[in-house]
């Protein structure tokens, strides 16, 4: 797998006293850590479950989409999430995708990430990056430019970067451009 994907939620807790406010919840590899002068739980998936919420309130959640071929997944960090108590949601976590290989006159295209969701929140999976003839594909964030398709794949608005241009100007040094991810665009590529 070329990419990683994640669902991770973040509410308070207190591991050692009773809190008012503290949500409830079972699901994923379940944790703990102290921020702030604060305990918090952390619930993160690494691969398709369930979130089941006993007691409801406010969390934190990071979304994120299988990494493609080229483009990082899109990236969903949503704040004071509102969860009601005696739901189970589905999480999906897509898997990441490949790179194009070629083989002599043979090209086996490069693939997408898949889009990883909680319920109907979606993080799209990244863009497959580009080949001899082939532009980045468009995802979370866009794959590069293949060597003679300086064409870069876009962003998913809210959840990645687009990629990078390449240069198939300097033969025969032709060069694809980067991937994009949340951080931003991917780098252009230099022929030299």
């Amino acid at each position: 797998m070329l990419g990683s994907a994640r669902a991770t939620f973040i509410g308070a807790a207190a591991p050692t006293t009773a809190a008012a406010a503290q949500v409830v919840a079972s699901g994923g590899t379940e944790g703990y850590f102290y921020k702030n002068s604060t305990w918090y739980k952390s619930h993160t998936f690494l691969s398709s479950g369930t979130f089941t919420v006993t007691t409801g309130g406010n969390v934190n959640f990071l979304l994120v989409g299988g990494g493609g071929g080229g483009g990082a997944g899109g990236m969903r960090d949503i704040s004071s999430a509102s969860l009601e108590p005696g739901v189970a949601t589905e999480i999906t976590v897509g898997q990441g995708g490949r790179g194009a290989t070629h083989s002599g006159t043979s090209v086996v295209a490069a693939k997408s990430g898949q889009n990883s969701s909680l319920g109907t929140i979606e993080s799209i999976g990244g863009g497959f990056g580009g080949s001899i003839s082939t532009p980045g594909g468009n995802g979370g964030s866009g794959g590069g430019g293949g060597m003679y398709l300086a064409a870069v794949g876009s962003a998913t608005s809210g959840q990645g970067s687009s990629g990078g241009d390449a240069d198939g100007s300097t033969v025969p040094n032709f060069a694809a451009g980067g991937g994009g991810g949340a951080g931003g665009a991917g780098g252009n590529a230099s022929g030299g």
